[in-house]
């Protein structure tokens, strides 16, 4: 079988991240089937660096993610390209592509916030897109022959919305990336600076953008509320700068905690690893979330993981993490306090059970799964 995968969103953190770790797992199997990666020209050589000498095909095309190339050209790239089998690893589906083919749904979270808050457009034509997101994402769902979902909780949610058979939905966790237990010899010189600099620094770390889902003003309050009873106390923050970070930081200077909230910006894997492995703890305080990558990438680092009190992070993380209730900043407040007043042994129990709990994640394992998902529409259509 010749399966395509749609590699367009290849640096993008969720996405990108599972594209590039399914990608890495596929060239390592023994597999009869055959790959063509549609990518952007800039991360051709990157993918033939991980697929090395198999005769798998990389096409470069130029059409963007919820664009009008996306819809009016990249059904023609791919039905050139002969494939049998086409994988979106998002939602992102060209509503004209006819051909078989299956998608990966990570969280309907557009499909639930809707808020001013998550744009940069204007209203008018905010609400433009969110129509569109929603016609395509409903194609999607109905016309791929198999649906992957990153979790119990999204299957949930898509059954719930679109009505669908459970059958058609199959859930595979997503897994550690390797990359991210690279080692802090790998850092670069201005890396290792600031790693120098950081080392006495007691500090609480999120990883993620600032979308409003993600709850962050709710974090900041509370951390301003245990601000001066730890007045030594960081709050970094990790993640590519954008609008939304840029309307955060104008928060936080509001707030008056510009010397004690800290927007890094985007960095490397290995100054990832060096964050989690000396953060106090890693904070997730989403409203919603289809997996919480950075929450198994903590708990890998033996990182003491707080997290928001919602069905995805209860049925992945069981109880080797602290929860809060989202909503309510002094409940926020009171686990990070908590995070502090943990004596040594205590924040090593929960420390070692979730590190236990990450071997049951594995982008081997997630790779194999996934073949076994194109495999069941071959079946399918030979029946």
């Amino acid at each position: 079988m010749v399966i395509g995968i749609d590699c367009r969103l290849w640096e993008e953190s969720g996405v990108g991240r599972y594209t590039q770790n399914l990608v890495k797992n596929f060239s390592l199997l023994r597999t009869p089937h055959e790959f063509v990666f549609f990518a952007q020209r800039r991360h051709v050589h990157q993918i033939q660096s991980i697929i090395g000498k198999r005769k798998w095909r990389i096409i470069a095309v130029k059409s963007k993610w919820h664009s009008l190339s996306e819809q009016a050209l990249l059904p023609f790239i791919l039905k050139r390209a002969k494939i049998d089998l086409m994988h979106f690893p998002y939602m992102s589906a060209p509503l004209l592509y006819n051909r078989p083919f299956v998608v990966t749904i990570h969280d309907l979270i557009p499909y639930h916030f809707v808020t001013g808050e998550a744009t940069t457009l204007p209203p008018f034509v905010y609400r433009l897109k969110r129509i569109a997101y929603k016609t395509v994402l409903s194609s999607a769902i109905k016309k791929a022959k198999r649906i992957i979902a990153v979790s119990n909780a999204t299957k949930e949610a898509i059954i719930n919305n679109f009505s669908i058979n459970q059958q058609k939905v199959s859930v595979i966790y997503e897994g550690v990336d390797s990359a991210i237990h690279t080692s802090s010899h790998l850092l670069s010189e201005e890396e290792k600076n600031a790693a120098s600099f950081l080392k006495n620094t007691e500090y609480l770390l999120y990883i993620g953008n600032a979308y409003p889902h993600k709850n962050l003003k709710k974090l900041i309050e509370a951390f301003r509320l245990i601000g001066e009873e730890y007045p030594s106390l960081k709050l970094f923050l990790v993640g590519k700068d954008d609008h939304f970070y840029k309307r955060l930081r104008l928060f936080i200077q509001e707030m008056g905690l510009t010397k004690a909230v800290i927007h890094f910006g985007f960095v490397s894997d290995p100054f990832l690893y060096y964050l989690y492995k000396n953060a106090h703890a890693l904070v997730a305080p989403s409203l919603m979330e289809g997996f919480g990558l950075s929450v198994l990438e903590a708990m890998a680092n033996r990182c003491l993981v707080v997290c928001s009190d919602i069905p995805v992070f209860r049925e992945l993380y069981l109880d080797t993490v602290l929860y809060c209730d989202p909503k309510k900043t002094q409940d926020i407040a009171r686990v990070l306090k908590k995070t502090i007043l943990l004596k040594t042994h205590e924040r090593t129990v929960f420390v070692q059970k979730a590190h236990a709990r990450t071997y049951h994640f594995s982008w081997e394992t997630a790779a194999k799964e996934t073949i076994d998902v194109y495999e069941s529409c071959s079946l399918a259509s030979s029946e």
